[in-house]
């Protein structure tokens, strides 16, 4: 690079490379030295005296060289190698270093004896972890960790201690105060366990070892077991076990079998006598399990395949692959398929679809709140219809026969075969029922209540003859949903926010109050988790569906509905469905998150349930009537 050369007594800058060289023309007016005059030309052809012969060193560190710039300034030219004081780039000019090279343990001082609790060391070396990083332009450390390391420990052996660098005996005590919370009692001026019964609690003294045991003789154990060292145990040998069973050594208890030798040419497999010579399929065609995992009677899963295109496996047996079918204040009924696109819709006209069911074989029952049930194929299809005079209907179950439960506004439960005949009318409610389940057995289960002072806000068991099993009454508020699990629990949930598990004989098992509002509906799954759904219009805006495990504890809870909701199902594999006043339906994952929503409906949505029914069909609705 040329420099720009100014007149006057001016700075000239020239830069090369990372040096940056000042030169003052002022100061290189007079004539080279060994020059006549002025007309004397100097080594870079000027007249100014030079401060360095071209091609001598110069910059900070020597390792440049001076370069004419025109004839009257000297220049530094090259690129001038500087350490730029980090930590792995250290010192001046060439001579960097890597100070964190130098990172490591460093010993401090000569090795010493030494304690390491009751053994003494003939050999333990301090040691500082160093970290070492750049100070200016010299390395320096910081001293970031501490250790000691011994070498040649033996114990100080029985009644002896390390201290102070040396063995020393134990102090020996004089009372219970001097001892410890393992060792509590003073004998012989020495801590042990007990000295007496009294000083084990449930257990015996050994007053050999000073030990607390289980046991000193056979009759201190119970159920007719054995005192083997203290532990009362099964058998001590083959001879103290009934029949062809065996003595486990390392357990000291019966078995079956410890070895296939036991067992008559089967296989002992974790200590029982198994047949593990069954193919996979004859296995899976006992357990008559069609797909899924089922375990052979040698405790090995089996893989029994899968299913069709177009069926999912639920417990065992390949079924339809779920669809979901939700009605509206509107009348209209959606079916959806597992990925949220429509499959077929319904009208009723208008009125709302208070509540759905579907059954094992995918055919759809409903009822209205004008007194319309029908019953819809899987293809969407009316089987048939009739109509109760305009009576409103709240609530439809299915059970496995086929058979037909509608709870009716008129405080009656009345029970339909297949073909619509009426079987019995169960009466004995004073008010309203708003829902019915049925279990697997045929019992049927209705909620009752009014919305103001309800005296009859009961469930009630009936049996399938139509007589009533049980009441229960513990609700404060009308019920406005009911389900039941495949043991034969009862859940139901009320307008008083609370949701409630009763056994099989109508006593209460658990009451849920985590809601703040009403609770519309409730469902339950295989697993037995439940499902509520609440909020009401006047309510606290607790517009949730929460899930509740089997003990009564809240898992999770669900509020992205923008109003109460309405209905809850769950399907075989635990997905949750959901409608609200929001006109929406949610699919729901059972960890609690959104899988997909469908928003088709134009009207409030007041039912929802699952195909195949199982659980699905166990659902409880709202009705604007």
């Amino acid at each position: 690079m040329r420099s720009a050369l100014f007149s006057d007594a001016r700075w000239i800058v020239t830069v090369f490379g990372l040096v940056t060289v000042l030169s003052l023309i002022a100061g290189c007016g007079s004539p080279q030295d060994g020059a006549d005059g002025p007309d004397d030309e100097n080594a870079c052809g000027g007249t100014a005296t030079l401060e360095a012969e071209p091609g001598d060193t110069c910059g900070p560190c020597g390792l440049d060289e001076v370069l004419c710039d025109g004839g009257d300034a000297t220049v530094c030219s090259g690129e001038t190698l500087q350490c730029d004081g980090s930590n792995t780039q250290c010192g001046r000019c060439s001579e960097c270093t890597d100070c964190t090279v130098d990172d490591g343990w460093y010993q401090e001082g000569p090795s010493y004896e030494c304690c390491d609790g009751t053994a003494i060391c003939d050999s333990c070396q301090d040691e500082e972890l160093r970290a070492y990083y750049c100070d200016g332009t010299d390395c320096d450390y910081d001293v970031v960790d501490q250790r000691t390391l011994r070498a040649g420990c033996d114990s100080c052996g029985d009644g002896l201690s390390c201290d102070d660098d040396q063995c020393v005996a134990i102090d020996e005590c004089t009372d219970d105060d001097a001892c410890t919370q393992d060792t509590p009692v003073c004998v012989d001026n020495v801590c042990v366990e007990c000295d007496g019964d009294d000083d084990c609690g449930d257990d015996v003294c050994n007053i050999t070892s000073r030990t607390c045991v289980q046991c000193t003789e056979d009759e201190q154990c119970s159920g007719g077991d054995l005192c083997q060292q203290g532990s009362c145990v099964e058998c001590a040998d083959d001879g103290d076990c009934d029949d062809s069973w065996v003595c486990d050594g390392e357990s000291q208890s019966c078995v079956e079998c410890t070895d296939d030798g036991d067992c008559d040419g089967l296989s002992c497999v974790d200590q029982v006598c198994c047949d593990d010579s069954l193919e996979d399929n004859q296995i899976c065609a006992t357990a008559d399990v069609e797909c899924g995992d089922v375990t052979d009677e040698c405790g090995e899963m089996v893989d029994c395949g899968g299913c069709p295109t177009g069926a999912v496996c639920s417990g065992g047996s390949c079924l339809s692959e779920t669809s979901t079918l939700s009605g509206a204040n509107n009348g209209t009924l959606y079916s959806t398929d597992v990925d949220g696109d429509e499959n077929w819709d319904y009208d009723f006209g208008p009125t709302v679809i208070s509540s759905i069911a579907v059954s094992d074989d995918g055919e759809t029952y409903v009822v209205t709140s004008t007194g319309t049930y029908a019953r819809i194929d899987a293809d969407g299809s009316e089987v048939w219809s009739d109509d109760t005079d305009d009576i409103s209907l709240e609530g439809v179950a299915v059970d496995s026969d086929g058979n037909i439960y509608i709870a009716r506004f008129d405080n009656t439960l009345v029970k339909y075969d297949g073909d619509n005949d009426e079987i019995w009318t169960f009466d004995e409610h004073t008010e309203r029922l708003w829902d019915v389940a049925v279990d697997s057995d045929g019992y049927a289960y209705t909620a009752a209540g009014a919305d103001v002072l309800p005296d009859d806000a009961t469930v009630r068991k009936v049996d399938s003859s139509g007589d009533q099993v049980w009441s229960f009454s513990e609700h404060t508020e009308q019920i406005n949903g009911v389900a039941v699990d495949s043991d034969g629990y009862v859940y139901t949930a009320s307008d008083d926010t609370t949701v409630r598990k009763v056994d099989s004989n109508g006593n209460e098992v658990w009451s849920f109050g985590e809601h703040d509002d009403g609770v519309q509906a409730v469902a339950v799954d295989a697993d037995g988790y439940v499902y509520s759904a609440s909020g009401t219009m006047i309510g606290d805006d607790d517009f949730t569906v929460r899930k509740i495990d089997s003990d009564g504890d809240e898992v999770w809870y669900f509020d992205d509905h923008a109003d109460r909701v309405t209905d809850v199902a769950v399907d075989p594999e635990g997905y949750v469905y959901s409608v609200s006043a929001d006109e929406t339906l949610y699919k729901i994952d059972s960890d609690g998150d959104e899988v997909w929503s469908f928003t088709d409906h134009s009207a409030q949505i007041s039912s929802v349930a699952v195909e195949p029914g199982a659980y699905g069909a166990f659902t409880a609705s709202w009705s604007s009537n």
